[in-house]
Order: C-alpha cells, then structure tokens, then sequence
C-alpha cells in the first residue's frame, strides 16, 4: 500500500507524495492509495481529500504532488511490473518514503524505488482469494486475496500451466481425451439438431448425386457430336438431351439450397444452445473456479471456441460428407469407365491421406495454443480497458499497449506457423493432383489411340479425377477442421463438465418462507460460528480461521472489527456460502440448521449486502434497483430510495430513476453509487443486512450522506427494519458505536474480544481499545 501524506493550505504547508516536501506543522493527513482511491483521481481524488469548497488554486498542489507520485512509480523495475501486470504476483511494502526523508531540492525519495513498489488494485489487505465482485442486491461480495500477514500480501509465484490450458486443474480433467472420444462428445452436443441435420444430409445426396452425374453426361454428349453414329440413350434428340440435363440440375440446385440452409440453421440453433449451457456452468461455479480463470478467458470461450465447437459440427461435418459422398461416386464412375486409369489415379491418395493425418495433428495441437492465447489477448483487454482510469492515472498506456503488442505478437507467429503448415500442405496436394492429370493424359492417350476408350469416356474421367482431387482435399481440410474443433471443444467440457464443489440446484435443501414445501417459517437471522477452521482452497496452508465462534442473535445490530487482513470479509463470504467448510472443520448454522442444509438460492435471497466497493451495472438507476427485487412496485422503490438518503439527488435528474448510470456507475459520485447501492440492498427486503465497510472509500462528503443512512438503519425502530440481523464491518468509531455487540478478531484467527463500544474500551490496554487508538 502507497500512503500519500498530504497538508490543508489553511496551515500554510505543502502538499507532497512519495517525493513531497518536509512538513513543520499543522495536521497531517495520511491518504491510502489502492485500487477505490486511484480509480478516479482524475476527477474525485481532489475533492475527495480536500473537500468540494476547495477552488483550483487550493487544488493545484495536490496535483502536482501527485505527478511526483506518478513519475516515481514510473521509474519501478520493469521486469517487477511485467510480473504484476500479467498477475503472477504483487508486491506490497509499508516501506513507503516518509516527507522527512525527501531531497527538498529534486523532489526525489532517498529510498530505493524497489521499497515504494505497490499493488495496482490486485490484491489488498483482507486476506481473500481476487475473484469478481458481486453486488447483485441480495448475494453480492467483493472478494480479495489472501495474505499472509496484516498489511503485506504474499508475493508466492504458482507455476503456470502448459500452453493450451489455463489451470492445472483444467489439465488434469482433460488428460487422456482421445480424439474419437471428443468426436463422440462434439455429436452429441448436437443432438437436438439431429433432425435439422439428417434433412440437410439426405438433400446432400440428391445435390452430390446431380453434381457427379455431370462428366458423365459431358462425356456422352463429346461422343454424340464427335461420333455422329452414336446413338443417345433413350432415343433422345441432343436438343431434348439438353432439356433433361438443365432440369436435372435444378433439382441438385434446389437440393443444394435446402441442404445449405438446413446446415446453416442447425448451426446457429447450436450455437446459441451451446452459449447458453456454457454461460450457465459459468454462473453456477463455485468462488475456486473464478480465482483460476480470468473474466477474459472465459469470455473467450463464450464467443470464439462456442463458434469453432459450431462450425466444427455442422458446416464442417456437411462439408465432409459432402466429400465422402463426390469421393465415392467419383471412383465408382471412374471403375466403370476405366479400371486402368483409376489404379493410377490411386498412386495419389496415399501421400494426400498420409499428408492429411500429419497436418491435422499439427492443426489440433496449433489450435488448442492459438485459442488460449487469444483467451489471454481477450482478458488482458478486458481487465486493462475496465480499468482505464488506473492506466491512465498512472501513465501506462505505452507499457501497456507494449505488452498488448507482444500478446497480439505470439498469436501472429502461431498464425504463421499455421500458414506455413497449410501452405505446404495445400500445395503438396495440389502437386500431387497435377502430376496425376500428367499421367492420365499419358496413359489415356495412347489408350485411346488404341481404342480402349472414347475421347468422351476420357474427358469424363479427366473431369471426375478433377472432382474426386477437389473432394481429397476437402476431406484433408474437413480432417483439420475437426481437430480445430476438437481442441476448441477441450476448453468447452472443462466448464461444462466441472463439478462446482457447492451445490447450486435449486430444488435441493430446506427452504425459507411459509410459501414452500419445505417450509421453515421465516428466517429469524440467528446466526452461529461454531469452531470453524478455515482455509482458502487456493493455499490450504494458510489458516484464516482456527476455531472461530460467533454468534449472533436474531435481529440484533452486530459490528465486527478487527486489523486489516484478519479475515472480516472472508466471514461475510462464509456466511454466503461463496465457500464450505471441509467435514469436521466447525460448523455455520441459521436459525440452528447447518448452513450445508439450506437451499443455496434461497437462502442468499435472505441476505442483503453493501459492499465496500458498490458495482452498478450500465443501465438505468431503476433497473439497477430491481435487479435484487424484480416485482417491486414504485412505492417500494421510493420508499428504497428514502431509507438510503438517496431520494434527493435522484428527484434531481432530469429523467430520475430512469437515468442511465453508465458502466459501473460512472456517471454517479462515489457517495451516489453507494446510496444506489443501499437501496438496492433495502429493496430485497432481507433477513440479514451486510454492510462492509461501505464508506471507506468514500469522500468526507459523500461519507456523511453514507453514514447518515446507515445509521438511520441501525438504528430504526420501524418494524420491518427492527427485525433485520445487521452485521456491520467497520473500523470508524462512529459505526461501532452504534453497533449492540463488537466481535473483535484477533492475530491467532479467532475472537479475543466480544463487547458494546464503551465496555471494550473501558479495557486497560485491550486489543480494540489499541486497534482504534491506532485509527486516530
């Protein structure tokens, strides 16, 4: 963590970063700089410090204190900052310049820029696994990784898979996947589509059949006109001859039509299906699977692979048979016509079908490398772009566009390597097919100089080698096609057949509510910890938790408090199930029922939280509101909006709830997004209200608008809020002391104190009364 220490011009004094002035007097104020201060610097951070009644001259030195910050940051190792960018590690040090120890003449810290290095919003202080943030109304969580002391982050490196997987654990349920086998698995994804496809390969025979029935017929007619004695079959005249063939080929080309649409419709029908499978086993994977897989990666799944895996399966698949069918009919009319001549001809499948099994390998192997490497092109984008504002603030686009260049760099020589392979193979077959027609054109020509064929007999078969070479070769590309699809399908079965370690059907478990079956009345919101040992899965050996117990009474107004990195957040992840306790590691009961019994679904829809960071998402204030309750009335959204103290500045937008809020709230002050945010929480009328540290980011402006409605709730007697459980995370003493009961966590990963505000700090030299002294 980055501190910036910062002085009022009121008292005369400067303001300075890691390379500020000295200070003489006045109060000091220390500024923590992560990931929820950064983001805005631009346009909040000024304010945010000062005040929103500064002007610009008062505004100016903070500006200029911050570009001394910038400048030094931008002076790191470069081979320390490819790491973090590319999330193997951070790095954190408290190490941080202090304004006593600046060079007043260059501005520069004497300490080594090594000390000042910081994390860039990948990891903080709360001891949790970086995962996504949630914040949809009822279950939303922000998590963050663990640490492995207060305030310093582990800089352990895991090592990285092998190309073409993007976990161990993806590795490990893929090994062994036979070719054949993931073929089996590709047909049967497409098995609603069964009929569509049937239809569409019965119309490829009719259209293969008029297709190939052309050099036959060319054949005759060269005959007919060369050999004026040669009678044609069926006694028909050239003219009429003529007639039958041209509707002969309308049917192949009406059957060619249906054939293309049917194929092109059960494709899109499978690709949508396929989408929409796959975003579901995204939805409903446990926390472990977002902590080994980026957003952009499975992104990429989403859109490219779903595509490949599609065409792979219907356009490819009709193309091949396609060709089986030309090949089929191609040598039987070439047997018929001349056993000879197609001996020779044969001379040329075996190296087309020998360079075919060897380019497709290849291509299988390119593949499964080219498709996670744009998963990574893709979530490097995503992750960059969504937090632009860092970026910039920093001064990163060049080293950032350098290191997106280098990602699109890698793809570019899979893609050459790939256009090598093709190329030479491509070529190989197209020499191979013309040194055939050579040899034809030598055997036949002294065969029919010989009369052992007509000049028509030869003509056709010179036309079904041409279509038979064209179908070879479209065989070989059918065959590398489908060893694409294959290795795209690999990174689809991961997710699709990945057993998430909770359980999220939504039929199974006990349920709260007099309106269900399984009916528990309605949920009290007693909660207990009982002995609970705790690990993340992702380093089962560091312990956050060792015999843990809490209990929270129902409807009571609860705070828990403790130093940074102690585990506050991850007891909120627990308590929504985001992970579970391993068989005989404690237990988590509500109401007195084991956590493990309840409906998953159900009882997150008990449970309200305001997160630290709130996630709005790019829509309307109102939609945003009804994401956690979507049959709420005007009524319940005005009422929302009152208890958050955010109807006012709603009422003031010309289009009110109907304002669009931008991505992620962007056109909403920090303090705005957060009474959204609240409301949001209130609307879903829960049993159990989470607030998690919701104003520490926040300005000292937008923090009282904050505080105000948080304490309204905390302190209501209104009936329906009265019997709310209110869990509150919190460090100000101005939260805690409206708090009933404080469970303090301490150093060992349990509770050392349990009390009201003022009885914990009537403890002479207690671990609270020391934790705020040192917040003051």
């Amino acid at each position: 963590m980055i501190s910036w220490f910062t002085k009022s011009k009121k008292n005369n004094q400067n303001l300075g970063g890691a390379g500020g002035a000295n200070y003489q007097t006045g109060s000091r104020r220390k500024i923590e700089l992560n990931s929820s201060t950064i983001i805005n610097i631009r346009d909040e951070q000024v304010q945010r410090i000062v005040g929103e009644d500064k002007g610009e001259d008062e505004l100016a030195p903070l500006i200029s204190g911050f570009k001394v910050f910038r400048n030094e940051y931008n002076q790191l190792e470069s081979a320390k900052l490819g790491a973090q960018r590319r999330g193997y590690s951070s790095v954190a040090t408290n190490n941080v310049a202090d304004p006593d120890s600046v060079d007043a003449k260059n501005g520069k810290s004497r300490k080594s820029s090594e000390d000042t290095m910081a994390t860039m919003a990948s990891q903080d202080s709360e001891g949790m696994p970086n995962s996504t943030n949630k914040d949809a109304g009822a279950a939303g969580v922000t998590t963050t990784p663990p640490t492995t002391e207060a305030g310093t982050t582990s800089t352990s490196k895991k090592a990285e898979p092998k190309p073409g997987y993007s976990s161990d654990e993806e590795k490990e349920l893929m090994k062994g996947l036979k070719s054949s086998t993931a073929w089996k698995r590709l047909l049967k994804l497409a098995k609603k589509e069964y009929r569509l496809l049937f239809g569409a390969v019965g119309l490829l025979f009719v259209s293969s059949s008029v297709t190939m029935s052309m050099p036959f017929f060319m054949g005759k007619v060269i005959d007919v006109v060369t050999k004026p004695e040669i009678t044609i079959p069926f006694g028909l005249t050239l003219n009429e001859m003529f007639g039958v063939l041209a509707s002969i080929f309308t049917v192949g080309a009406a059957a060619n039509f249906g054939r293309v649409y049917l194929i092109r419709l059960a494709g899109e029908k499978l690709i949508a299906r396929l989408r929409s499978k796959l975003y579901q086993s995204i939805l409903k994977q446990d926390m472990t699977f977002f902590e080994i897989n980026r957003t952009g990666d499975l992104v990429s799944r989403l859109t490219v692979d779903t595509t490949i895996v599609s065409k792979s399966i219907s356009q490819n698949l009709s193309d091949g048979l396609r060709s089986v069918v030309s090949v089929t009919a191609g040598l039987s009319m070439m047997l018929y016509m001349s056993p000879k001549l197609t001996m020779v001809m044969m001379l040329a499948v075996i190296p087309v079908a020998g360079y075919a099994v060897i380019y497709g390998r290849f291509i299988k192997r390119l593949t499964q490398k080219t498709q996670e490497a744009m998963g990574g092109i893709t979530k490097e984008a995503e992750e960059r772009l969504s937090n632009i504002r860092v970026v910039q603030a920093f001064g990163r686009e060049a080293e950032e566009a350098v290191s997106f260049k280098k990602a699109v760099d890698y793809v570019y020589q899979l893609g050459k390597k790939e256009a090598f392979a093709s190329g030479l193979f491509y070529g190989g077959n197209g020499f191979t097919g013309n040194m055939c027609i050579l040899m034809f054109l030598g055997v036949g020509g002294k065969m029919v100089l010989n009369n052992e064929i007509s000049i028509g007999d030869l003509s056709s078969f010179l036309l079904y080698t041409a279509f038979v070479g064209s179908s070879l070769a479209g065989l070989s590309s059918f065959f590398s096609e489908t060893m694409k699809g294959i290795g795209a399908s690999s990174r689809l079965f991961y997710v699709l057949e990945r057993n998430p370690k909770i359980d999220f059907n939504t039929d199974k478990g006990l349920k709260f509510g007099t309106d269900t079956p399984n009916g528990l009345g309605e949920c009290k919101g007693h909660i207990e910890f009982k002995n609970v040992k705790f690990s993340y899965p992702s380093r089962p050996d560091s312990l956050v938790f060792d015999n843990l117990n809490i209990d929270i009474k129902p409807g009571s107004r609860v705070a828990i408090a403790g130093p940074s990195g102690r585990g506050k957040s991850t007891i909120i992840s627990l308590l929504l199930r985001m992970y579970d306790l391993e068989n005989g590691n404690g237990q988590i009961l509500i109401d007195g029922i084991d956590l493990k019994q309840l409906n998953l679904n159900n009882w997150r829809s008990q449970v309200a939280i305001v997160p630290q960071e709130p996630v709005l998402f790019a829509t309307t204030i109102r939609n945003n509101l009804l994401y956690s309750s979507p049959n709420a009335t005007e009524q319940d959204l005005e009422h929302a909006l009152a208890q958050a103290n955010a109807a006012s500045f709603v009422s003031k937008f010309p289009k009110g709830l109907d304002t669009f809020v931008g991505e992620r709230g962007v056109s909403l002050s920090g303090g705005q997004k957060q009474r959204i945010a609240i409301a949001r929480a209130l609307l879903a009328k829960p049993s159990v209200l989470i607030l998690d540290e919701a104003t520490s980011a926040l300005d000292s402006q937008s923090e009282k608008s904050v505080q105000k409605a948080l304490d309204s709730l905390i302190t209501s007697h209104d009936s329906a809020d009265a019997n709310k459980t209110i869990i509150t995370i919190a460090h100000r003493a101005t939260t805690l002391q409206k708090s009933d009961l404080i469970f303090v966590l301490g150093e060992d990963g349990g509770i050392v104190e349990i009390g009201s505000y003022d009885d914990l700090m009537q403890i002479e030299n207690g671990f609270f009364k020391t934790l705020m002294s040192s917040h003051h």
